[in-house]
């Protein structure tokens, strides 16, 4: 992202800049997202009849799976630029990806325990029933 984003206040001229920075345009996006494009349009001008417009938390699940971390902290920020955003979140993202590893591996190894428990179990009635054979 650039410097212009820095001037943008609204969720609306935000979620702008994001659609178009990821090649979209509102159609395409509300396409992708599964709205109607008149609900993006909405909350791009900021109005439906007259009456500040931002999106449900329905919608707003929808776009969050579009961007990145960063990206949905500053489409609901204030007064920070998506930069110094980004400089913060690439900390936190980098845990969350250690985290994420980490959990799959645990989940592995509960697998792999879980397999070894069976064989142990299967070995141990094989030395039950050779031992009540002598």
């Amino acid at each position: 992202m650039n410097e212009n984003s820095k001037n943008i206040i609204s969720i609306g001229e935000k979620l702008q800049y994001l659609i178009n920075s990821h090649g979209y345009n509102v159609n395409s996006f509300s396409i992708k997202i599964g709205v109607n494009p008149t609900t993006i349009h909405y909350i791009i001008k900021g109005k439906k009849d007259g009456v500040k417009s931002k999106p449900s938390f329905k919608i707003f699940q929808k776009i969050s799976k579009v961007f990145n971390s960063s990206e949905i902290y500053w489409l609901i920020s204030e007064n920070k630029s998506l930069e110094e955003i980004n400089e913060n979140t690439e900390k936190h993202d980098d845990n969350f990806s250690l985290l994420k590893q980490k959990e799959e591996e645990i989940k592995r190894l509960e697998e792999q325990n879980l397999l070894l428990r069976e064989e142990k179990d299967k070995l141990y009635k094989i030395l039950d029933q050779l031992s009540a054979k002598k």
